[in-house]
């Protein structure tokens, strides 16, 4: 009953910098407070906490030092997802509000926070620049898919919600002639130029910022990878009919998703909460993925699994029936 303490205490642990201050050797609470310039006497009960579970190491002087988990937090990806996601302050809000939203058939960020979640990274500058920060910054993570889709034939493939491009990056690199176009909301591909220009390839993709329930470029191959689970089943549907009506004749749509089990100790539950909790989205079996596909007017033709969790997907248009 008590995880969510020591998720907050990491947080701050990040929030602090004490990771990175702790990268060149091991320090005593004093050294540690005089490095991030802070009141050592609650910087040591954080760190009692902190090592007490494990989270941060101490030696027989006193001393503290990374654990594999703090060494983790150290500046890059996954102290930004910490940070600007999984523990960030409103979407802790938005857990205390499950029962709020199981009454009410509202998500609980809503319930906690009066409005829907990019409504309120709108009016929250900061958070959103740190939410953003954290999602779609790294490539890792992205190469099974790149290493199972055959797009020999493919000319143009489009990344829907690829944030900064860390999805487009491995199939460009695999695939010398494609040309990539990268979409997502304005705020998510703030960034993408620059780690486009970083990784060789910004003149090989463009980028379009929008709203992809709306309309999305013209393509013949669009990947959407863990996009669709944050989204309403009307959502889901308005992206995949946008990829169809914006697909050339030859368009595959390809989707990366965590099918959702009838086990109850599958790791999909607790995914299908988080994606319920802050966005009001559903992860889904493969058969309500199949009828979501089929109501945009697509057909999923084939079922990839790239792991334990994470499957494939790939669909192209319905072929209209004989009269």
């Amino acid at each position: 009953m008590s995880g969510y303490r020591l998720s907050a205490a990491i947080r701050a642990m990040a929030d602090l910098g004490v990771p990175e201050a702790l990268a060149d050797g091991a320090k005593t609470a004093e050294e540690l407070a005089a490095a991030i310039e802070v009141d050592v006497i609650l910087l040591r009960r954080l760190l009692r906490m902190l090592s007490s579970r494990g989270a941060l190491l101490v030696d027989e002087r006193s001393r503290f030092s990374n654990s594999g988990l703090s060494a983790s937090l150290r500046s890059g990806g996954t102290r930004d997802m910490v940070l600007g996601w999984t523990a960030a302050p409103s979407i802790f809000d938005a857990w205390s509000h499950i029962s709020d939203g199981i009454r009410s058939a509202t998500s609980p960020f809503e319930r906690a926070h009066g409005v829907p979640f990019h409504d309120y990274l709108a009016a929250h500058p900061e958070e959103k620049a740190a939410y953003f920060a954290a999602n779609g910054s790294t490539v890792e993570g992205f190469e099974d898919v790149a290493d199972v889709l055959d797009l020999s034939d493919a000319k143009i493939v489009v990344s829907v919600g690829g944030g900064l491009g860390a999805e487009l990056i491995p199939l460009l690199r695999k695939w010398a002639h494609l040309y990539g176009v990268l979409t997502d909301l304005p705020d998510a591909v703030e960034g993408a130029e620059q780690l486009l220009a970083d990784s060789g390839l910004v003149d090989r993709v463009t980028i379009v910022g929008g709203d992809a329930r709306a309309q999305v470029p013209q393509g013949d191959t669009y990947i959407l990878q863990t996009l669709l689970r944050w989204l309403t089943d009307d959502d889901v549907v308005a992206v995949l009919s946008a990829c169809r009506v914006a697909g050339l004749p030859s368009v595959r749509v390809h989707v990366v998703e965590m099918p959702a089990h009838e086990d109850a100790q599958h790791p999909s539950a607790t995914n299908d909460m988080t994606a319920w909790t802050v966005y009001g989205g559903a992860d889904r079996t493969l058969a309500e993925w199949t009828a979501l596909h089929a109501r945009a007017g697509l057909a999923i033709s084939d079922v990839t699994q790239l792991d334990d969790v994470y499957a494939l997907m790939t669909s192209a248009p319905m072929i209209p029936a004989r009269r």
